[in-house]
């Protein structure tokens, strides 16, 4: 995302170090958001991201995973539907075995 011209000496230069950076766009076919999920337990058929995007508030789409031995994943929001739908506001992340929902932990607007 661009940084404001007001805001560039807050998030763009580390007063203590000295560092400086020149923030640069990644390309759009690199764009993205991603959304680390992490669990514990054992017996999981699959774990479930929901989201909805800034740019269309009514429609709940989801990702799903099927871990076998993973205890985490990251599920990435990328090309058209970054573009598209724009930012993530709001997500819920649940683990399921079978039919039966185990734990989930969602975003405070959800």
């Amino acid at each position: 995302m661009d940084i404001d011209k007001a805001d560039q000496r807050m998030f763009l230069h580390d007063t203590a170090s000295r560092i400086r950076y020149k923030a640069q766009d990644l390309p759009a076919n690199e764009q993205r958001e991603e959304f680390f999920v992490e669990w514990r337990g054992a017996n999981l058929d699959r774990v479930k991201f929901e989201y909805r995007q800034v740019n269309a508030p009514n429609i709940v789409k989801e990702q799903e995973f099927a871990p076998a031995r993973e205890r985490s994943h990251v599920f990435e929001i990328r090309g058209d539907d970054f573009h598209t739908g724009g930012p993530v506001s709001a997500w819920r992340a649940s683990l399921w075995s079978g039919n039966e929902l185990v734990a989930e932990r969602k975003s405070a607007l959800w």
